[in-house]
């Protein structure tokens, strides 16, 4: 297995943990939400409030949606390290896939 094999699997893995992350942090939100909003309505507490509750789960979603991009952004930086270093340790060794004899 080559180091860029490594690395895409390592940080795939990443970024699947952090988009379960996103999934659960944006259903918890929406929960926090709608059991807030509902409380509200009980107690009958002004339409300000439930705006700026709307503005959270908004800025809730933003930052779900930010975390998932950066765990993107990670995985294509660390394919390309893994490429990178993968090449130079082929370089150094002298082990080129494409050099080896055919068997």
């Amino acid at each position: 297995m080559g180091l860029s094999n490594f690395f895409n699997s390592l940080f795939g893995k990443a970024k699947e943990k952090a988009e379960v992350a996103k999934e659960n942090l944006t259903e918890v939100a929406e929960n926090v939400a709608e059991k807030a909003a509902h409380k509200l309505e009980e107690l009958k507490v002004n339409e300000k409030v439930s705006e700026i509750i709307d503005v959270a789960k908004e800025k809730t979603a933003e930052a779900a949606g930010w975390v998932e991009e950066k765990a993107h952004d990670l995985k294509e930086s660390l394919q390309n390290v893994a490429e990178t270093v993968e090449d130079k340790v082929e370089d150094l060794t002298g082990n080129k896939e494409e050099e080896k004899p055919a068997k």
